[in-house]
């Protein structure tokens, strides 16, 4: 998971490409061709998604764009459309390659320990103390790790120790350091297999703050 994830930037370069060369195959096509039309609507605007947000600038005029292209299905209206598509990749492909866009990787990180949140909640509904705090204790301790590597920092040699690098550079500040710190107990409980010693109410303090973390620093 952690190699796909940075090779994320490469796959969005990727698809760039392709729909750049879709959109040159479209050009010298002489009939419009909706299928392929759509094909490079929605992949573009996949990528615009992925880098700016749902909400963007970016994404909303380009659905608007496309909103009046299937209410004026006409040629300068097309011809219009897809200059401003091909405009677009070539504009988010600068963005990749001068890191003008969000950071990918640290968000997708984000992303993926979001879920292990999400599933840890599940399994607690279910009151799988073992399956929700291993869960838990591994998004917690490899969430320390990214975002201390998102700011050139050296990782500690445990939990502990990785926070306590957080809260020197003022990264993890006021509170937030001491509470981070008091689930270092949780995590060597929860991956030791000491899950006699943990509870429902433990757990669910252990993703609050790790849901909160991941919006902080990972989002």
């Amino acid at each position: 998971m952690a190699e796909l994830i940075q090779d994320l930037k490469t796959i969005y370069l990727q698809r760039i490409e392709e729909l750049l060369k879709l959109s040159t195959d479209f050009d010298n096509r002489t009939r419009h061709i909706w299928g392929t039309a759509e094909e490079l609507y929605q992949g573009t605007l996949g990528i615009v998604v992925g880098l700016h947000g749902e909400q963007s600038p970016q994404a909303r005029a380009l659905v608007e764009s496309y909103k009046n292209l299937l209410a004026h299905d006409e040629a300068e209206v097309r011809s219009t459309f897809f200059s401003g598509l091909k405009g677009t990749l070539r504009n988010l492909k600068a963005e990749i390659d001068q890191g003008l866009t969000r950071d990918i990787r640290k968000e997708s990180y984000g992303e993926v320990l979001g879920d292990m949140a999400a599933l840890a909640k599940a399994a607690l509904s279910e009151n799988q103390i073992p399956v929700a705090s291993v869960l838990t204790a591994a998004a917690l301790e490899d969430g320390f790790k990214r975002v201390a590597q998102a700011n050139g920092l050296d990782v500690g040699k445990d939990m502990s120790a990785t926070i306590n690098l957080l809260k020197a550079h003022g990264i993890l500040s006021g509170a937030e350091a001491p509470i981070a710190q008091s689930f270092t107990q949780f995590r060597n409980k929860a991956l030791h297999a000491d899950w006699d010693k943990l509870d429902a109410v433990a757990v669910s303090s252990a993703i609050a703050f790790l849901e909160s973390f991941l919006i902080k620093h990972l989002s």
